[in-house]
């Protein structure tokens, strides 16, 4: 089942009832809201990549079985994919730019979340704003690239992003993330159904909660209406 092009609140909302973490805090919007699609929302399946310090001589470097390749994450990326890639956060350099993002878009990759950084602003909103919109989100920015700081280790497996918050996020290769200018959520690809039951339920009582309180209805008398509480 596909995710319905709900908001990212909402979806937070109806993942927060379930009980499982789904906003992924450590990163935002770094092109320009043209890099956003009509909806200012983009959706697809995790597709995932873990980087590590190039210094570590304990993890095993990853080797396509696709073709030789220096980024594979990127060259046989799925089409209709978001590319979700964990780096060390104390790493100063890149992992994704302009390169990369020509490539993506050949591949019909969707969009980019990146608990790291990202460089080549103006390539990436040159290249993000042609259509399909081509979003990337980032934890910050850098000038430098990744040879010398990064290697790739996994690609393909789960990520936990935000792990030095209360509040970390798991992702799985498949699962849905959506991602608007409020942030970026992930949706286990085994709840889609409760989300949106969930998602459709909230979004009309708010609806109503709208009208009410811009005709003058307060906030309080307006949610035990509609919301019940």
């Amino acid at each position: 089942m596909v995710v319905p092009d709900f908001p990212t609140c909402d979806i937070a909302d109806a993942l927060q009832k379930l009980g499982i973490p789904s906003f992924i805090s450590t990163v935002e919007l770094k092109t320009s809201r043209e890099t956003l699609d009509a909806a200012r929302r983009v959706l697809g399946r995790a597709h995932t990549a873990r980087f590590v310090a190039a210094s570590d001589t304990a993890t095993p470097t990853f080797v396509s079985t696709e073709g030789p390749s220096p980024s594979p994450h990127v060259d046989f990326a799925p089409e209709g994919s978001i590319l979700v890639l964990q780096v060390p956060r104390v790493q100063p350099n890149a992992v994704f730019g302009g390169l990369m993002a020509a490539r993506a878009r050949v591949r019909g990759v969707r969009g980019v979340v990146i608990e790291g950084r990202c460089r080549d602003l103006d390539e990436l909103d040159e290249i993000g704003a042609e259509d399909p919109p081509l979003p990337v989100f980032a934890s910050a920015t850098s000038v430098h690239g990744a040879g010398g700081f990064v290697r790739l280790a996994e690609v393909g497996q789960p990520v936990t992003l935000a792990q030095e918050t209360h509040f970390p996020v798991v992702i799985n290769e498949g699962d849905w993330i959506v991602a608007d200018r409020d942030g970026v959520v992930r949706v286990p690809a085994n709840k889609v159904e409760e989300v949106v039951a969930l998602c459709q339920k909230s979004i009309a009582a708010d609806g109503m909660c709208m009208v009410d309180i811009r005709a003058g209805v307060s906030i309080a008398a307006a949610f035990k209406a509609h919301r019940g509480n």
